[in-house]
């Protein structure tokens, strides 16, 4: 009784078939179909509807648009000086991770020229 209660679909999933299959190293494999035709679509309260794109970030859009501009009006280096402060500070903590690594490895490097120099070398 409940099946006669739901919409009947027509399925021509067998005719579309999958756009590409991709094959997984723990040996999934995925059918990728497009998302246009995508077999839900073939609801009848779907039929018709688009899929709708995931919503964006608002603040995102609006620097996006803020970078766009200023490209295309040449004004680009407003902009670059005005997140210069970001930039700076990104730059000096990864310098401070670069000079940190680099401080080990000459360290390693010494540890390893004395031990090679000290006589009870096996």
């Amino acid at each position: 009784m409940i099946k006669a209660a739901l919409p009947t679909m027509k399925s021509s999933r067998k005719d579309r078939g999958p756009a590409s299959i991709a094959f997984i190293p723990d040996g999934d494999v995925i059918d990728c179909v497009l998302s246009h035709i995508q077999p839900a679509f073939d609801h009848p309260e779907l039929q018709g509807k688009n899929p709708l794109d995931p919503p964006r970030d608002q603040k995102a859009i609006k620097q996006e648009r803020q970078w766009q501009r200023a490209i295309s009006s040449g004004q680009i280096q407003k902009l670059v000086d005005r997140d210069h402060g970001i930039w700076y500070r990104i730059c000096t903590m990864v310098m401070e991770e670069l000079a940190s690594l680099i401080l080990d490895v000459k360290n390693l490097i010494v540890e390893m020229l004395q031990a090679a120099k000290s006589p009870n070398m096996l």
